[in-house]
Order: C-alpha cells, then sequence, then structure tokens
C-alpha cells in the first residue's frame, strides 16, 4: 500500500544520508521523495513509498530514533493536499495545436515553450490527475518529461 510521511529535521549535515538509510535498509519501494528547506535550521521532507502497515510502523520508529530528526508524521489521503508537478515536451505539429491547446486548458495546465519542434507544457496537481493527464498527451509524441514528485500537507489550521 502507498503511504505517505513527512520527516521534520534538523538541517544538518549527513541527515538525508541518515534518512535515505532507513529507507533503503527496509528495501521500500520509494515513489517520491521531496525535499525543502523550511528555515536555516529545518528541513522537511515527503517521502512516498510502498509497504504495508508493519512495515510503515517500524519505519516510523527508527526515524523517530535518528539524532536530528525532529518529528515523523504519516499523511492520511482524506486529510492531506497531495500535489505533483510536471514538464512534459511534445512534438509540435501544425495538426495538433488546437487539440493539444485545448487539452492543456482542460487541465489547467500551460504551454511555457513553444519551439519550433516541441512544446513544452507545464501541468500540477494530484498525482493521479497528472498521471491521466501525461497518458492522454503520449498521442502527442512525448519527447521528455521532468516530474517534481509528490509533496504534500495536511488540509486545515494545523
Amino acid at each position: 500500500m502507498l503511504h505517505t510521511i513527512v520527516v521534520l529535521v534538523e538541517d544538518k549535515l549527513g541527515v538525508l544520508n541518515r534518512v535515505v538509510s532507513v529507507l533503503r535498509r527496509r528495501m521500500l519501494n520509494v515513489e517520491s521523495i521531496t525535499i525543502v528547506r523550511r528555515s536555516n535550521e529545518t528541513t522537511r521532507f515527503t517521502v512516498t513509498f510502498n509497504t504495508d502497515s508493519v512495515g510503515l510502523e517500524r519505519v516510523i520508529a527508527t526515524l523517530k530514533k535518528l539524532v536530528n530528526v525532529i518529528e515523523v508524521t504519516e499523511l492520511t489521503a482524506q486529510d492531506t493536499l497531495f500535489r505533483d508537478l510536471a514538464l512534459v515536451k511534445v512534438e509540435n505539429t501544425k495538426n495538433n495545436e488546437k487539440t493539444l491547446k485545448r487539452l492543456v486548458d482542460d487541465v489547467g495546465g500551460e504551454i511555457v515553450n513553444h519551439g519550433t519542434k516541441t512544446v513544452t507544457i507545464e501541468i500540477s496537481g494530484e498525482p493521479e490527475i497528472l498521471d491521466k493527464t501525461i497518458k492522454q498527451l503520449e498521442v502527442f509524441k512525448i519527447v521528455d518529461i521532468a516530474r517534481t514528485g509528490c509533496t504534500a500537507m495536511q488540509r486545515g489550521d494545523d
């Protein structure tokens, strides 16, 4: 089952290696890791991976024991905003311009670069929406994709 956790750490040398080592030792299938420095003193990891509930509990317990880890939180689907960003470069032909523009507009995306041979599209939203949109863009012959990976934040005032 897919799980997402947030790991808040002190911004110290070697913390990234220690956090990733916990995931590696558990032989987890990591879907994405996003990292952002929140201040000069803390960094926030959002990690999405596949495991069962026992594996999840073990990962959380192990991470909490690490030096420089301040907090580990599991994010649940109903209480969380999940977002992903992708840049997708597709072939540019006169035949597909209107259809491509309509698709991009329908998903709230934006054409951010229009070259002579390719068009680059920016799309953001829930990861499932991006998966679906990228699948739809395959008919335009995808040249390249860059994707941030899932980032998440709890809903509400907490």
